[in-house]
């Protein structure tokens, strides 16, 4: 698949960024956390070869001790946090007929930060002002259970950026590559302009967005 072995992948991948706009102070149970902040240098990502999903990335963070890396994601937790559909804000589960609220920007149909409630993503809007300033910044609205995820696999690294593919398959070998983190494909949805909530963030829908 590529020119590299997934070992020499492995030595080379960096953890994870935060997608914008979460490079700032905040979403504590996504974070890399590690004592070793101070100087800069973040814990070094592991591959293990998990019998159930093949090549897997871990994070050697150490979650609720130390400093948070504010920049990075700990892979392992963003994993958790989208299988079980858990909200980075307040850290519990969206239920089925709630309204899954993803933070992006236009022209990206696909989510690695995982679904904020709607409070939650009200909350996070008057928390950080500055997110209006985001160029394209958008909110996707979509029924909770209408959200497909898909395995994000790195098979080479160029340049310190990973290149990936997202199998179409539920099959996990290692010869798709490094399972790093889960991206959600909202389905159902509707796209609304971060800049409509200047004013204040609409009422929370009681149906679906599709019927919105």
């Amino acid at each position: 698949m590529s020119e590299f072995s997934f070992v020499e992948i492995a030595a080379a991948l960096p953890l994870p960024r935060f997608p914008a706009p979460c490079d700032r102070r905040g979403f504590p149970p996504l974070r890399v956390t590690t004592r070793k902040t101070a100087s800069g240098v973040l814990p070094r990502p592991q591959v293990w070869n998990d019998p159930g999903h093949g090549l897997v990335l871990h994070c050697p963070c150490d979650p609720a001790q130390g400093g948070g890396t504010s920049t990075r994601f700990c892979p392992d937790a963003q994993r958790r946090f989208m299988a079980k559909r858990l909200c980075p804000m307040c850290g519990a589960r969206l239920a089925d007929e709630e309204v899954a609220v993803y933070l992006g920007v236009t022209a990206m149909p696909v989510h690695t930060m995982p679904p904020l409630h709607w409070d939650c993503a009200c909350a996070l809007i008057r928390r950080f002002p500055g997110l209006f300033e985001v160029p394209n910044a958008v909110l996707t609205l979509a029924p909770a259970q209408a959200v497909r995820l898909y395995r994000r696999r790195i098979y080479a690294v160029d340049g310190r950026m990973p290149k990936a593919v997202f199998p179409p398959t539920d099959r996990d070998s290692p010869a798709y590559g490094i399972w790093d983190l889960t991206v959600a494909v909202p389905r159902d949805h509707r796209t609304v302009p971060l800049r409509a909530w200047r004013g204040g963030p609409a009422p929370v829908p009681a149906t679906a967005p599709a019927a919105l």
